[in-house]
């Protein structure tokens, strides 16, 4: 089994391999210290999995940066911190899908709608029904994980392989495979 050291040093090098095993080698790690830090500054886990998500983002975007002066884990816990104290900063909580599905249903959150800026009123008013459809049909889609792979491709623009290793997956087709389907369901969703 390699050492997280040589994965850094790989990853460093450019080796995307190398950051996969390295994301999967971290993931309990890292989703255990979000959780952690949710609890103690929100008193809930809602961002967690929101907060888990960036901190392996920026992991991939500044393993360059890692100096092996300290342990992969302390860095790793600093970047979550960061994300979860610039959250706390902001008073800005994230909202899962499921939360805000089950607040329009309830009515709680009427006069809420997503915030566009457009030039033209003309043109917000053609688009904004269509953008929250949108939005609805990717609430609805099944199963749940397909949520996350929607915005792991569709709004960070990550590849194939990228996704199977954030997600667990065994193989980039498996993304691929699910990526077509999210495709379908959305198409049906906006055309009934």
């Amino acid at each position: 089994m390699t050492s997280k050291l040589t994965l850094i040093r790989l990853a460093q090098s450019g080796d995307t391999a190398a950051h996969e095993k390295l994301l999967l080698m971290c993931n309990d790690f890292i989703i255990g210290a979000s959780r952690k830090l949710c609890q103690k500054y929100f008193r809930n886990n809602y961002d967690a999995d929101d907060i888990a998500q960036a901190c392996r983002l920026k992991m991939l975007e500044k393993i360059g940066q890692f100096r092996e002066e300290s342990n992969i884990n302390t860095w790793i816990y600093q970047i979550i911190k960061n994300a979860v104290l610039d959250l706390h900063k902001n008073g800005k909580r994230f909202v899962s899908l499921d939360e805000e599905v089950k607040m329009r249903e309830d009515g709680k959150h009427e006069g809420e709608e997503m915030v566009i800026e457009y030039g033209a009123a003309d043109m917000r008013q053609e688009l904004v029904p269509e953008l929250l459809d949108l939005k609805m049909a990717i609430v609805k889609l099944q199963p749940r994980q397909y949520r996350k792979i929607f915005f792991l491709r569709f709004l960070f623009s990550l590849s194939d392989k990228e996704i199977a290793t954030i997600m667990g997956f065994k193989s980039p087709d498996v993304t691929k495979n699910a990526v077509y389907r999210i495709r379908r369901q959305l198409a049906a969703a906006m055309n009934s």
